[in-house]
């Protein structure tokens, strides 16, 4: 159907969204990633300024493996709408992907100054933070992760986890305690976390 709609499509830019979307459907249901491409690429050309369009087109493209066309279509998604958290988050992915660490902390931080609570940011910022040597910048982080959910045993693991890689012991034991004391019949997570 989308070859048999293309030319009519292409004479009309306000409906690139619909390319977008085909694509985005098509790709839910199996159809050949050779007929996805073109309606995704089509649909970022003729919406330029349409930054949901310019992100769906930079997913795509990131699944796809390539990460150039990805990080241009996030950058230009960002131009028209800087506070898409989403396509700060893919992008800062895209980068600590390529090992390019300082630019992936920055879209996370971009990301966080637009929305503080932002999970994919708080998660990423810490894994990237903690991989690249920056401790503080990922206990921060993770502690924001279990502020914002105390009741979550699954961030308290997880910082747990960090402490335990990070060699401070002392925090490890403190969070295990806080985690037991808030979660005394949770012991799955116990268990995982004593071995």
């Amino acid at each position: 159907s989308q070859r048999a709609l293309a030319p009519a499509l292409e004479l009309d830019a306000s409906l690139a969204r619909a390319h977008v979307e085909w694509a985005l459907t098509a790709e839910g249901l199996g159809v050949e990633p050779a007929l996805i491409n073109a309606p995704y690429q089509l649909g970022a050309r003729l919406a330029p300024d349409d930054a949901r369009t310019q992100t769906l087109a930079a997913a795509w493209a990131a699944r796809q493996g390539d990460v150039e066309r990805a990080l241009e279509g996030y950058d230009r998604a960002l131009r028209v709408d800087p506070k898409l958290v989403d396509a700060w988050c893919r992008r800062a992915d895209l980068l600590a992907q390529k090992g390019g660490a300082a630019g992936a902390l920055a879209s996370y931080q971009r990301a966080l100054d637009v929305d503080r609570k932002s999970i994919p940011a708080l998660i990423g910022l810490a894994d990237v933070a903690e991989r690249s040597g920056a401790k503080d910048v990922a206990e921060r982080s993770l502690r924001a992760l279990v502020d914002q959910f105390p009741d979550a045993p699954l961030y308290r693991t997880r910082l747990i986890e960090f402490f335990r890689r990070t060699h401070q012991t002392t925090k490890a034991a403190q969070a295990q305690k806080e985690l037991e004391r808030l979660q005394p019949r949770d012991t799955r997570h116990l268990r995982a976390l004593r071995k």
